[in-house]
C-alpha cells in the first residue's frame, strides 16, 4: 500500500495530527455553545406575563393570566383566573437551549425526560413563545404568547 516507510510515516502522522487537532476545535465549539446558552437563560430570567381571553361554551369571554418565572434553570408556570386567583402550577427544568434559524428552542422537561420544545425570540421588550407542554389530552397545554416582563432579573 505504502511504497515506503516514511510515506506511512508522514500519512500516519497527518492522521494523528488531524485527530487530535479536531479536540481543541470541538472544544472551542463547545465552550462558545455553552457561553451562548448561558446568555440566552440570562435573558430569559425573571418573570413574564400574558394575559389570555378565552370564549366558554356559552360564548362568554373569559380573561386570565398566565406567567412565567424562570431562575436557576427552571420554569415556574402559574395560571391565574379572572380574579388573579392561582388555578394551576407547576415548573419544569430546562433542559437545553438549542439555536434553530433565527429563533431559539427550550427543551423542558424533568431530569433528561423531554416535556416540551418551545421556541422563543424577543421582540423589543417582549418575549414571544411558540409552543406546548405535550403530555395533556388533545391540545397540550398552550405556552405560545406575546409575554411582557414583570420584574428586571436580579
Amino acid at each position: 500500500m505504502f511504497q515506503s516507510t516514511a510515506t506511512g510515516q508522514v500519512f500516519l502522522g497527518c492522521v494523528l495530527l488531524a485527530a487530535v487537532g479536531q479536540e481543541p476545535i470541538n472544544r472551542a465549539n463547545a465552550d462558545a455553545k455553552n457561553t451562548w446558552q448561558d446568555s440566552e437563560i440570562k435573558k430569559l430570567q425573571g418573570r413574564w406575563t400574558v394575559i389570555r381571553e378565552e370564549k366558554n361554551y356559552q360564548n362568554k369571554v373569559r380573561r386570565g393570566w398566565m406567567d412565567l418565572e424562570f431562575a436557576d434553570r427552571r420554569l415556574k408556570i402559574v395560571t391565574l383566573d379572572e380574579n388573579r386567583k392561582q388555578t394551576w402550577d407547576s415548573s419544569l427544568e430546562v433542559i437545553d437551549v438549542e439555536r434553530v434559524g433565527p429563533v431559539s428552542r427550550l427543551i423542558l422537561g424533568h431530569v433528561t425526560q423531554k416535556k416540551a420544545e418551545v421556541y422563543f425570540d424577543f421582540v423589543g421588550d417582549k418575549l414571544i413563545l411558540v409552543g406546548r407542554i405535550v403530555p395533556r389530552p388533545f391540545e397540550g397545554f398552550q405556552l405560545s404568547g406575546e409575554y411582557a416582563r414583570v420584574e428586571q432579573p436580579k
